[in-house]
């Protein structure tokens, strides 16, 4: 969805208003992180730097290298323990 909204004066600085409706929608309330590209500029809600278990497990599971390790750990080797024949 596109829409058209005017620049105001902020102070010394500019801003933009944005309809409460699509704060709401896109779960914005106090921040929002600012990204400059190519395109033009691209606002999208403050994520936490604290992940959920779900969200880590999400990152984790993008990362070869990280799933390697975890099978590694699987079985008698994630225990601490050597490693047997029937692992």
């Amino acid at each position: 969805m596109t829409r058209t909204v005017k620049i105001v004066s902020v102070g010394n600085s500019k801003g933009i208003r944005i309809p409460n409706e699509i704060l709401r929608r896109q779960g914005i309330s106090d921040e929002v992180d600012l990204v400059e590209t190519i395109e033009g500029l691209l606002l999208r809600p403050r994520r936490s730097d604290t992940l959920t278990f779900e969200e880590a497990f999400a990152e984790m599971a993008k990362d070869r290298e990280a799933l390697a390790e975890i099978r590694e750990m699987e079985g008698t080797l994630g225990d601490g323990l050597p490693e047997d024949d029937y692992s």
